[in-house]
């Protein structure tokens, strides 16, 4: 059976080359893999690949990240972000993401209108390529990665910047449930959210990092979050993201089954 809707990310299958991440997904009747950059070959041999197993691509993490102390290290990253588009572009990715980048060398506000200038650096290059950038909310308790720590954040910095079909929210419920006003955040982004990921919070948190689980096995109650971000008008897909080591230890083809299950129980 094929879940249209269902991605998951190569993050999940971590060991896996993108080929056997791929046909994983296709055995289980996932409709879709979102990508990490540095596991890409040649980029078109790829594209052509996942295209012949009728494979979509959900997402292409990630863009080069804007936030820096040095102006090289900054038209570095900026190279890098266009070199993502291409890729992005060639592969048909539903999105490509951008994670608010942190850098702890600098004050919120600064780190924030650096992230600002940075898009508004690529986002011209995004449109001509047809591809869309998502921005992605971190989780607070990762400050050394991400700037951006509440939909409200990611609203607030798309609101700088000039209305384009290559500007959206990427929703990661995992970085974002806790927000008590999830909800008015979700409806203040109606029509931008471009890509959603998905995976649950385990309770308690076990230790060792980074701890993600299956959809069913934590706290989070997805439905109401799934519906709330379908309200939105959004159709694409859902991307399950898991970091655990745990996990990647499994079989991939036992990674793969409890994703579907998980899928399912989470609505």
């Amino acid at each position: 059976m094929r879940r249209p809707r269902l991605a998951m990310s190569q993050a999940t299958v971590k060991h896996l080359s993108l080929r056997e991440a791929a046909e994983v997904c296709v055995r289980h009747g996932i409709g879709a893999i979102g990508i990490w950059r540095e596991t890409l070959g040649d980029v078109r041999t790829d594209a052509r690949m996942l295209r012949d197993l009728g494979l979509r691509v959900s997402s292409l993490t990630r863009s080069g990240q804007f936030v820096t102390t040095t102006a090289q290290e900054h038209a570095a990253m900026i190279d890098d972000s266009r070199r993502a588009i291409e890729e992005a572009a060639i592969l048909g990715a539903e999105c490509l993401t951008v994670l608010g980048s942190g850098c702890v060398q600098l004050a919120s506000g600064e780190a924030t209108a650096q992230m600002a200038d940075g898009l508004a650096e690529i986002y011209h290059d995004a449109e001509q390529a047809g591809v869309v950038l998502g921005v992605e909310a971190g989780h607070p308790m990762r400050a050394d990665q991400t700037v951006l720590t509440t939909l409200e954040s990611v609203a607030d910095l798309l609101d700088q910047l000039p209305p384009s079909a290559a500007l959206g929210a990427l929703v990661d419920i995992y970085n974002t449930w806790w927000d008590p006003l999830l909800a008015q955040k979700i409806e203040r982004l109606r029509g931008r959210i471009v890509g959603v990921q998905i995976a649950d919070w385990l309770a308690p948190m076990p230790p060792f990092q980074p701890c993600r689980g299956f959809l069913g096995d934590g706290t989070i109650a997805f439905r109401p979050i799934l519906d709330a971000i379908d309200a939105t008008g959004y159709t694409g897909s859902i991307e399950v993201e898991i970091f655990n080591q745990e996990i990647w230890a499994l079989p991939a083809d036992d990674i793969a089954r409890r994703v579907v299950e998980g899928f399912a129980l989470a609505g």
